[in-house]
């Protein structure tokens, strides 16, 4: 990752974060919408997609073929995260209404 992206995108999470504590009264919701973010990329969206663009990218047509499965599972590790990153949200926006 080129260092100037890595550097903006860092500051942005931090300032975003500063934002929300100084805003919000319970820090601890901060954290909860980072982690939710956090652990549904790390867990469902980066392995399912980095999938998908290197059997795009590197696969023959006869692997695609062959693993048809892996990209339907892949997908609907996609989906699964949605639902998780929607249900986490859901849970720390609660306590602030």
């Amino acid at each position: 990752m080129p260092y100037h992206i890595y550097f903006c995108a860092t500051t942005l999470l931090y300032l975003t974060e500063i934002a929300g504590a100084i805003i919000i009264k319970d820090i601890g919701t901060i954290f909860e919408l980072i982690s939710a973010i956090c652990s549904c990329n790390m867990a469902f969206f980066l392995p399912a997609a980095f999938y998908l663009m290197a059997e795009h990218k590197y696969s023959s047509i006869l692997e695609k073929q062959q693993n048809h499965g892996y990209r339907r599972l892949s997908i609907a590790f996609i989906i699964l995260g949605l639902i998780a990153f929607a249900l986490l949200i859901g849970v720390a926006l609660k306590d602030l209404f």
